[in-house]
């Protein structure tokens, strides 16, 4: 996938724009950066600069709707709070502990604060895979199935995914949200290893493993996108 970055002045404000030609994408598509901070188009390869910028030109007032309606950043830092299993967390930093903890609220963070945002990341997906993991082998064992690699990654246009050949995929970001969504996430994927496609068939096997599919429904509608705020 090729990319070109432009901007666009909105406004009065300069709007940072990602063109990315894709080989499969079939007509342009606009959405706004995970970020927050810009807009990203993706054209077929036959389309041009011109039409993207067109494009964006063309749906200022969407741009502009979008990004002030987007969550802001929010750090991986001392004294900032961040959810944790669907909790709010305060990261609290002091330089003479050693290792990280979650307790009352708060997560104690050691070591040097140059590395605070590295450990902690590495800290949520260690506990994003601990729990993922265990929550895998919950749920094959119950329909005697198999699952393949178990995969962590900061994916942004899903949550989750079942490979072909059984191999699964998850957002560590997930470790951030309720309990009963990260569940009904693992529950969704598995349920994939019997039916490869979303049939009557299909959510049928998913909602009995979940332990609530509607309200995690709900949340990743209405709260999903701001995981991809922190850090």
């Amino acid at each position: 996938m090729n990319k070109k970055n432009h901007s666009v002045e909105i406004a009065g404000r300069e709007v940072a724009l990602k063109i990315r030609r894709h080989p499969r994408a079939r007509h342009l598509i606009l959405r706004i950066d995970d970020t927050g901070e810009g807009a990203i188009i993706t054209i077929p390869t036959r389309a041009t600069i011109g039409e993207a910028l067109k494009m964006a030109n063309d749906k200022a007032s969407w741009i502009l709707d979008g990004l002030n309606n987007h969550p802001k950043r929010t750090p991986f830092a001392n004294g900032t709070a961040i959810p944790y299993r669907g909790l709010e967390h305060i990261i609290c930093h002091n330089p003479r502990t050693i290792g990280i903890t979650a307790k009352d609220g708060e997560i104690l963070v050691g070591g040097k604060p140059e590395h605070l945002t590295r450990r902690l990341k590495d800290w949520l997906k260690k506990n994003a895979r601990t729990e993922i993991m265990s929550l895998v082998m919950e749920k094959t064992n119950i329909i005697n199935k198999k699952a393949g690699r178990v995969t962590l990654r900061d994916t942004r246009s899903r949550w989750g995914s079942c490979g072909p050949t059984g191999n699964l995929n998850f957002s560590w970001r997930l470790i951030m949200a309720p309990e009963y969504v990260l569940d009904y996430l693992v529950a969704h994927e598995v349920a994939h290893l019997t039916h490869h496609n979303h049939n009557k068939d299909f959510w049928e096997l998913a909602k009995t493993l979940a332990s609530d599919m509607t309200a995690a429904h709900s949340w990743l509608e209405e709260k999903g996108k701001t995981l991809h705020s922190y850090g």
